[in-house]
Formats: structure tokens, C-alpha cells, sequence
């Protein structure tokens, strides 16, 4: 009788806030699309079907290192030593190398495989925690007590692992906290590798098969500090200033030049970069390249605010200073013979605002197919008409928020079959105009779609928010606001602030 009063409205609030995240339940959550892009580079190209390879091959090279013998545990040691090496790539192919994103078929590609190879990673852990792991005759390097210091860490390891990797799979927490939780797998990871070194194994510290050891346990390590200082950082980030910046409406429209002037000229349309105001380990939010210019020294992102992520963005001004990735993406656009076919939702239209120079490479003018809720809610349409009626386009503008008829009819009209097909939206979109164009076989859909936590099931960190809204009392939620807000790189590309597939 007594709790009700203090907690106000809360009650109220909360049970919307369920059932409002109930109601945006979708099997369409369920979908595996990221691991369809994955399918669908391996079969485009057997580079994308060899890289995934090599990786198991090392992993599997490690078998010829323990030797058959009466009393030793082969098969066990076998997977303590697989789980090693597979942790070890998944620290590499999270470091955002072009070498990695090229070997195995694009960006998003590469965070299916290393979520994957994780996943992989810890049912060997789990093989060889259960096995006996006997070794007659070995050597320990380092002694009895160091190395039964290693095992228990190794033991605690395993629980930390297996929480850390559920809550990454079933996104149970905010961004900003998962983001944290996330890189602690990285002390898992250290703990194993120490009583991988440290164990009781048949062969001699600096054999090939010790050496074989220390091995993936520094490239662990060094992938692990790359990517937090290298790439996290921004330190290689390229240096560059606002040229110019206005804001209406909710949306922040950015020119950025380089610093020493020199032109933009690795990117390429379609491709996004990784944007940071603010200097050094600062956030970084991704957006798509927007190229309405000629002039090769400018490039422009669109901001949706929307997010606490991009909250700064209206207030960023002329000749300030930020930081720019290279180019990441693999989102073609075409520019063959075929006709090309440009289908976007709401702010993934972005990559399809292309200057007039890039849009003269057609044989024939690309159509556009724009889904947008609201006039006042489509980013550049003004330009996109602009570009119909210089008949550089030919523009179809599909206002959901009129009800003009069934989304799957414009499909139906503009995807006959033979053409290339492009598209930047929710994943409800990105299924339907896949469904479509395999109907009526399309010559190729370009799409990148991928969720930097995981594809699989709906995304739980609501009910984590409203749970700690209505138990934890306001002051703490209210400082703690800044963990509970979603970044904008946060979610998938399809559904981000950002303007990016």
C-alpha cells in the first residue's frame, strides 16, 4: 500500500513501456540477413569462400602439434589450443583492416564472420573445459603454482565468457553499456592465453608447438590494443574542417574539406565513413558519403538528431575541427548497362545523393524509389527532384504517411527483372525488395545490413531501460542518462540516426 505513492506514475509508465515494446515485435528480427550477405559473398566469389577457410585451417593446423601417445589427451588439448587461435581472430577481424574487409567480401561480411568465429571459439572452450586434458611426460613451464594459478583464472574465464557472449547475442543492455561490457572480453581472452603458456603440455617451451602458443596469444593481444588504440582513438583518422554546416528540421547537413586541401578520392559512392568531433577518443557515429558537388576537395553527411549520439551535431560550426575514417562499405550502385534500380527508406536515401557528374556514367538515368513518412521528414528531396527534372533520375516518391497503396506494389512496378538493384532501409524493406527482385530475377541486389551486437531476436535493451526507470529512483536514472541513450552507431545501419544502409 505504501510502495504505490512513491513510485508516482511509474507503473503506468512502465507497463507502456512493455507494451509498447511488445507491439514492435517482429519475426522479421529473426531473419538472418547479415548471414545471408555472408552466403551471398562466399557464392560471388571464391576469394570470400577462402578467407573463412584459412581461418579454420589455422586453426586446425594445431592438431599436428600434440603427439599420439598412450596418456595424453589429444583430442582435448586439441580444443583448448583451437578456442585460443579463433578468440585471436576474432580480436583481428574486429580491427577494421581494409586487407580483412577486402578477403572476406565487405564490411558488414567481416562482422558476421567475427561474430561467428567467436561463437565458435567458445564451443571449443567448452570441449575442452569438459575434456581430461592428460599429459604423460610434459613439461611446465613456468611450475606447479603458476600454472595452477592459470587454471583457475582460465575457470573464471569461462563463466566470464559465456555471460559476455549471451549478452552480446541477445542484446539485453543499452549500447553504451554492451559497448563496455564487450571490450571485456578481451580479459577472458587474456586469462585463457595465460594458461595456454603456462600449462603442462608434451613439448618443450620453445618447440614449434610452444612457439605455435605464444604466437596467437600475442596476436590477440596485438590485434585487441590495435583496435583500441589505433582505431578507436581516431589517431589515423584524417583531419578535416566543416566547410559548412545548416540545420532544419531535425536534420544537420554537413560539408567537410581536409585539412591540407587535398581531395577526397579513395571514396567511393555508396561507401560511409566514421565521423569524430571532439578530438581524440571521442565517439565516432557513422555516416554515408553524400556527393552533390563536383568539387572532389567536399564531401557532405546528412544528420538525422534523434539520438543523444548526434545531439551536438546542430551546434557544430564553420572551420571546426573533426576527425574522418577512411571509407568503409561495399554498397554498389552499379553504373553498367544494365538499369539501375536505387530503392530507399527514410534516411537511407543518403547514399543515393549523388552529384551529376557521377550520374552521367549511366547509360540511362537510374530510378529512384524514395519511401519517406511525411514531406517534411525526406532528407534532400528537393534535390532529388532536382535531379528528375534534369532527367539525371527519374524520381518515385512513395509518402507512406498518405497511404498511397501497398509498399510491395511500387516494388512490383519499378523491379521487372534484369536490372540492379540497390537498396538502403529497414530490414522490412531490405526483405521485401529482395523477395521481388528474386521473383522476377533481377541481375543483382546490392544491400549492406548488419548490426554491430547481433541479428538475432529483438533488441531487449528497452526492457532493460524501463526496468531501471521504474526500480532505480529518478536522480540515479537521470545521471546515469547518458549510458541508458542509444549511440548512433548502435543499432543497425537500416535503423540508425545516421544516413547509412
Amino acid at each position: 500500500m505504501a510502495v504505490a505513492p512513491s513510485r508516482g506514475g511509474r507503473i503506468p509508465q512502465f507497463r507502456d513501456s512493455i507494451v509498447a515494446f511488445a507491439r514492435g515485435l517482429s519475426w522479421n528480427s529473426l531473419h538472418p540477413l547479415e548471414e545471408r550477405l555472408a552466403g551471398e559473398a562466399v557464392r560471388k566469389s571464391g576469394l570470400f569462400f577462402l578467407s573463412p577457410l584459412v581461418v579454420l585451417a589455422s586453426a586446425g593446423a594445431s592438431w599436428w602439434l600434440f603427439p599420439l601417445q598412450e596418456g595424453t589427451d589429444r583430442l582435448g588439448l586439441f580444443y583448448g589450443t583451437v578456442s585460443i587461435v579463433l578468440m585471436a581472430w576474432t580480436f583481428l577481424l574486429a580491427t577494421r583492416a581494409r586487407v580483412f574487409e577486402i578477403l572476406f567480401g565487405g564490411f558488414d561480411r567481416l562482422h558476421v564472420w567475427h561474430r561467428w568465429v567467436g561463437i565458435v571459439s567458445i564451443v571449443f572452450l567448452l570441449l575442452h573445459s569438459s575434456a581430461g586434458n592428460s599429459v604423460r611426460s610434459g613439461t611446465v613451464p613456468f611450475g606447479r603454482g603458476v600454472e595452477e594459478t592459470a587454471l583457475s583464472l582460465a575457470e573464471l574465464a569461462q563463466t566470464l565468457l559465456i555471460i559476455l557472449i549471451v549478452v552480446s547475442i541477445l542484446r539485453i543492455l543499452p549500447y553504451r553499456i554492451w559497448k563496455f561490457s564487450h571490450l571485456l572480453i578481451f580479459v577472458p581472452f587474456a586469462f585463457s592465453a595465460f594458461h595456454v603458456v603456462t600449462a603442462e603440455r608434451p613439448f618443450e617451451q620453445f618447440s614449434m608447438g610452444g612457439l605455435w602458443l605464444w604466437l596467437w596469444s600475442a596476436v590477440g593481444l596485438g590485434a585487441f590494443l590495435y583496435r583500441l588504440i589505433a582505431v578507436d582513438s581516431g589517431i589515423f583518422d584524417s583531419r578535416a574542417n566543416i566547410a559548412s554546416t545548416v540545420s532544419a528540421s531535425g536534420l544537420v547537413s554537413i560539408e567537410l574539406r581536409r585539412r591540407d586541401g587535398a581531395p577526397w578520392n579513395r571514396i567511393v559512392p555508396g561507401q560511409f565513413i566514421y565521423l569524430r568531433w571532439g578530438g581524440l577518443w571521442s565517439e565516432a557515429h557513422p555516416f554515408s558519403v553524400v556527393s552533390t558537388s563536383e568539387d572532389a576537395t567536399h564531401i557532405g553527411v546528412r544528420i538525422r538528431v534523434t539520438g543523444d549520439g548526434t545531439r551536438r551535431a546542430p551546434s557544430l560550426r564553420e572551420s571546426e575541427e573533426v576527425r574522418v575514417s577512411r571509407a568503409h562499405g561495399h554498397l554498389d550502385l552499379g553504373g553498367g548497362t544494365l538499369r539501375a534500380v536505387w530503392i530507399a527508406g527514410g534516411s537511407g536515401i543518403t547514399p543515393f545523393l549523388q552529384s551529376s557528374a557521377f550520374l552521367r556514367r549511366f547509360s540511362q538515368p537510374p530510378t529512384v524509389v524514395y519511401f519517406f513518412r511525411g514531406v517534411n521528414q525526406a532528407i534532400e528531396l528537393s534535390y532529388l527532384r532536382r535531379m528528375a527534372n534534369d532527367r539525371s533520375i527519374t524520381l518515385v516518391e512513395v509518402d507512406t504517411s498518405a497511404k498511397q497503396g501497398r509498399n510491395s506494389a511500387f516494388l512490383a512496378e519499378v523491379i521487372t527483372g534484369g536490372e540492379e538493384v540497390a537498396v538502403c532501409g529497414p530490414r522490412s524493406l531490405v526483405l521485401a525488395v529482395m523477395k521481388q527482385a528474386r521473383r522476377v530475377g533481377s541481375a543483382r541486389v546490392s544491400f549492406e545490413l548488419y548490426d554491430y551486437r547481433s541479428p538475432f531476436g529483438p533488441d531487449l535493451s528497452p526492457v532493460f531501460r524501463a526496468l531501471t526507470t521504474f526500480l532505480l529512483p529518478a536522480a540515479i536514472v537521470k545521471r546515469l542518462g547518458w549510458l541508458f541513450g542509444e549511440a548512433s552507431d548502435s543499432r543497425p545501419k537500416a535503423l540508425m540516426d545516421s544516413p547509412v544502409p
